[in-house]
């Protein structure tokens, strides 16, 4: 099978299109994003949550807990089936869908057929009347909030990724914005399997969008976990996403 340096041929179509058609047998194409209301002093993950992103450190079913349990649930007004998508144990892609029931003793309305290392996006697949989830809803791997649909969002919105086993990432955007004119510091943090994160990129702004498009791409190893943290010189809102080229090792 070609390697990635043969797969690009003069199609009348753009490449990333061809990437998300599927002409290109070993590569997709991710495109990871986020959002979070209040970034101050401290680098914080762009993510629903407040503070930075925590990774699981073993797998672990997914409890679906809905601060609106009432709404929230097959028979309500919001959300009723969700969908999660990650890594198992092995950092293997898996994703499934869960059904949100009235919830049990501990405040829970659904868990997981599987268990998961890693969650980097949860969406809501279908919905009442309101067409969209009326409260948060947290998926927690044990103790770990591993990702959150906000309230009325549909779906996550965090700039947070980790590369399944058997592909190569390569990294080919990044940019972010903020909500008001902040003095504010965004940058691309990775972190190999096994070691700590550390910064891949780093830009700043003090009120337009900023965007970097690599001609030379980040390349990026199988189960590195990359993130986007930033901080302002006040308190404002910052939107963040990358994208990424996988490639089947």
């Amino acid at each position: 099978m070609a390697n990635l340096d043969q797969l690009q041929h003069n199609f009348s179509i753009p490449f990333g299109v061809g990437v998300k058609r599927g002409i290109y047998p070993k590569l997709t194409g991710i495109n990871k994003f986020g959002f979070k209301a209040s970034v101050g002093a401290s680098f914080e993950t762009i993510w629903d949550v407040d503070g930075n992103y925590v990774y699981p450190s073993a797998a672990d079913y997914v409890d679906v807990v809905c601060a609106d349990g009432t709404e929230d649930v097959v028979g309500g007004t919001g959300a009723q089936t969700v969908e999660l998508q990650g890594l198992d144990a092995d950092y293997n892609l898996q994703s499934e869908i869960v059904t949100l029931n009235n919830p049990d003793s501990a405040g829970v309305e659904g868990r997981s057929v599987n268990q998961y290392i890693r969650l980097f996006r949860c969406i809501v697949v279908s919905s009442g009347s309101a067409k969209v989830n009326q409260g948060n809803i947290d998926f927690n791997i044990g103790a770990i909030t591993a990702a959150r649909i906000s309230a009325e969002a549909g779906q996550t919105l965090m700039a947070v990724y980790t590369v399944p086993a058997g592909k190569r990432a390569y990294l080919m955007s990044f940019n972010f914005g903020e909500e008001k004119a902040k003095e504010t510091l965004a940058r691309v943090m990775v972190g190999v399997f096994g070691n700590g994160l550390t910064v891949k990129d780093q830009m700043g702004t003090s009120g337009p969008p900023v965007i970097r498009n690599y001609s030379l791409p980040i390349v990026i190893n199988e189960k590195s976990d990359i993130e986007i943290r930033a901080l302002a010189g006040a308190i404002t809102g910052v939107n963040a996403s990358f994208e990424l080229l996988l490639e089947d090792k």
